[in-house]
């Protein structure tokens, strides 16, 4: 986790860097009201205009928070013309994620808009990204992430948005008082609001892409399954996340939220088991009246808390269940949409910081032998995972063993327990998504593995870490890198880093404009790079020379699809059981 804080600190230095204001402004006239934008140069030196910190809903404040987010008004929820020259405040969170520029308000559902030629069109209109920032579903906004080049050189409208992060998103009691996953409606808003209204900026209203990277990649999935987004977008792009990524799941909303009001002294019950509907709405009326920044966690507690969950409501049946479930798939217009999924190659950068202290600090505190240390975490690692992977409080002692055995015997040491959890939080819940899409053929999917060692990365975070994809398609100037050496990086920028971002910005490009991403590469790779299907599971491998290969990950992949399901199908059979019991 701490490798996504540098990358995050890292992409909002690149920002203050690089965005130019020319001093000219302009007004668009839209149905809410006449919003002044700026016009700003991109590092290409090209212009266009953005229009910032635009309200997409009511703010949720006092009763609205921790509920659901309210439209605004049709009229007169402001009057004149909305100075939208400046970033809106990030959502709540810990100070240490944020650009010092940056303002937090709880006050903070506001988006953003870039176009190169903003006016309202019937015909020709331009096609629509909506981006949903990552970090951990804790942190992260939208000021780091200008799209001027994007913009400029692909003529596409690209629109950021904040959403509601860690309690103030996701606190949830379980029960009507609260059911949580604010932060998922708050986006499925902000695509309805780009909808109603980015025609008169210019954009096509009926052919909008959503994209994001990690925690934002796995809200891109979420969406895309819920009943209630069919019709607000066409295309998804979900780069390292996926609706089923362990990250992304929720296993004790009810306890958490408990533990908070505990600790906040809003809870007048002992223990969480008493609490019921009416304990629960006093608890959060009372988390309703508490300042935002005592309901903000500390860096320490970064964690699968305060994430999505599955409520029965937005999210129906756990997200697994779902995109094995082709006729719920048709049902919310999921194959009514094109997918562009992506990995990087060193995704695990994302899980060794935390996997390390973790272990750390547990053999600190236990008084046990070391023989005794080593099996207990060996359960941890192992158990813990496949049961969540399960979705089941405890995985079969058999299950979980067969899952430690096939590690073991293939990495050596402490890395087979961490491919397991790298395993289940990107490369398998990648493969949920693309067998999903491939189980009806009027969809499409494409699979991007970033396989690129950048010039700039040394060490042992060489590689395409998690979120290092950001860099390739926003803006970034190419003086920064020397001041993260602590995050692996040295040298440059180099030009062919910057051939390598224009190739990769123009497959996003190709990808937004006609959902298929693989016009910007004919002439370039010897196999063309065909969509996604079961047999073949073709991939580009990309990198300065990309080639289309295929089965990623194949012997795991086995494992977590065939092998698992078939070993707990068995141990359910009846027959089995009564062997067992003899």
């Amino acid at each position: 986790m701490k490798t996504l804080a540098l990358v995050v600190v890292w992409s909002a230095m690149v920002q203050t860097q690089l965005v130019t204001a020319t001093g000219a402004t302009k007004v668009i006239e839209a149905r809410l009201g006449s919003y002044m934008g700026s016009e700003t140069t991109a590092i290409n030196n090209e212009k266009y205009w953005s229009f910032r910190g635009i309200p997409y809903a009511k703010p949720p404040l006092g009763q609205l928070r921790f509920a659901k987010p309210e439209r605004l008004p049709y009229q007169g929820h402001f009057n004149g013309v909305l100075d939208a020259t400046r970033q809106g405040a990030a959502c709540p969170q810990n100070s240490y994620f944020l650009s010092p520029n940056e303002k937090v308000s709880e006050d903070c559902l506001t988006l953003n808009i870039f176009v190169k030629n903003p006016k309202y069109a019937t015909i020709n209109a331009k096609k629509v990204l909506v981006w949903i920032h990552g970090g951990a579903y804790l942190f992260g906004s939208s000021f780091i992430y200008d799209a001027g080049n994007l913009v400029t050189e692909h003529d596409v409208i690209v629109v950021t948005i904040h959403y509601r992060l860690g309690v103030l998103g996701f606190l949830s009691t379980e029960d009507e008082a609260s059911p949580g996953n604010y932060g998922l409606w708050d986006q499925a808003l902000a695509i309805e609001w780009v909808k109603a209204n980015i025609r008169d900026f210019g954009g096509d209203p009926d052919d909008i892409a959503i994209a994001g990277e990690s925690a934002g990649a796995a809200s891109v999935s979420t969406l895309s399954i819920s009943p209630y987004t069919d019709g607000l977008f066409t295309k998804a792009y979900s780069h390292s996340g996926s609706a089923t990524s362990l990250f992304s799941r929720y296993t004790d909303a009810k306890g958490d939220a408990f533990l908070l009001a505990k600790s906040l002294n809003c809870t007048k019950v002992a223990d969480q088991a008493d609490l019921c509907s009416t304990a629960s709405k006093a608890l959060i009326q009372c988390l309703r009246t508490k300042p935002a920044d005592v309901l903000v966690p500390p860096p320490e507690l970064l964690r699968s808390t305060f994430v999505p969950r599955v409520d029965g409501d937005f999210i129906p049946r756990p997200p697994i269940e779902l995109l094995r479930d082709s006729r719920y798939l048709q049902s919310v217009g999921f194959y009514r949409r094109k997918y562009l999924v992506a990995i990087n190659n060193n995704e695990m950068s994302a899980i060794e910081p935390r996997y390390a202290p973790a272990k750390a600090n547990f053999y600190a505190s236990s008084n046990l032998t070391t023989s005794a240390k080593d099996a207990l975490w060996r359960y941890f690692a192992v158990n813990g995972s496949t049961a969540e992977r399960l979705e089941v409080a405890e995985a079969d002692p058999v299950v979980a063993d067969a899952v430690g055995s096939w590690y073991e015997d293939r990495y050596p040491g402490e890395s087979g327990y961490t491919q397991i959890v790298y395993d289940l939080h990107f490369t398998i819940p990648t493969f949920d998504v693309l067998n999903a899409v491939a189980l009806n053929r009027a969809s499409s999917a494409w699979l991007l593995y970033f396989n690129h060692y950048p010039s700039f990365m040394r060490g042992e975070r060489r590689g395409m870490i998690h979120a290092l994809d950001l860099v390739y398609w926003f803006d970034i100037s190419t003086d920064v890198i020397n001041s993260f050496v602590g995050a692996g990086a040295i040298g440059t920028y180099s030009k062919d880093e910057m051939r390598l971002k224009k190739l990769y910005s123009s497959i996003v490009a190709a990808f937004i404009k006609t959902g298929n991403p693989t016009s910007p590469l004919r002439g370039i790779t010897t196999n063309p790079w065909y969509r996604y299907d079961q047999s073949d599971a073709p991939y580009l491998d990309f990198n300065s020379k990309p080639e289309v290969l295929t089965h990623l990950a194949r012997s795991n992949r086995i494992l977590w699809e065939k092998t698992v399901p078939n070993l707990v199908s068995d141990l359910q059979d009846p027959e089995h059981r009564s062997d067992d019991r003899d």
